[in-house]
């Protein structure tokens, strides 16, 4: 089960059958959400915008408005595993191998890293996303290691730097969580 809130009073979830519910915390009433026909598949990662959901899952990404409970895909038949709400309002997508994508919502520009752009990392899992204080873009994948991306103050927003591994001295190339000490 994932379970997610969009304000103080309500907690959605998500069941292993994929079956969407929602909680009303002081009413104490569970409450079945149809989103329509579509098949979102098992939410994996979620992000709050500006008042939206995004939510990353097995089907693509997904653009949710809690107000008017209408679902848009934004990147439709692509595994996503991750998600970061990043500076400059920028959004990342970890997908499974089939690139990371980076979304800017306010000027509606997309790009994606490819094995084209970054061979190694495209051809990674990218299981977590982390932004430093300094705005260097912090990437975990499975089986690829650590990637870096420098900071820039226009579109897009970060360009790649390093790339650490076993080589580097980590322990493993898997990384599933990046934190600032």
């Amino acid at each position: 089960m994932v379970a997610f809130s969009h304000s103080k009073n309500e907690i959605w979830m998500q069941i292993s059958d994929e079956r969407i519910y929602s909680y009303k915390i002081s009413e104490g009433i569970l409450t079945e959400q149809t989103l329509g026909t579509s098949k979102i598949g098992m939410i994996r990662a979620i992000v709050f915008y500006e008042g939206y959901q995004l939510w990353g899952t097995a089907n693509g990404l997904y653009l949710f408005d809690p107000k008017s409970r209408q679902l848009e895909s934004l990147l439709p038949n692509i595994s996503v595993l991750s998600l970061c709400a990043g500076t400059q309002q920028i959004i990342w997508v970890g997908t499974d191998m089939q690139s990371v994508w980076q979304l800017s919502p306010s000027t509606e520009k997309i790009r994606s890293y490819t094995a084209s752009t970054i061979p190694s990392f495209a051809r990674n899992a990218v299981r977590t996303f982390f932004e430093d204080r300094n705005h260097t873009l912090w990437v975990g994948t499975n089986g690829g290691g650590i990637f870096s991306f420098a900071h820039k103050d226009e579109f897009p927003a970060n360009d790649f730097d390093k790339n650490f591994t076993t080589m580097d001295g980590l322990m493993s190339n898997s990384a599933f969580t990046i934190v600032e000490a």
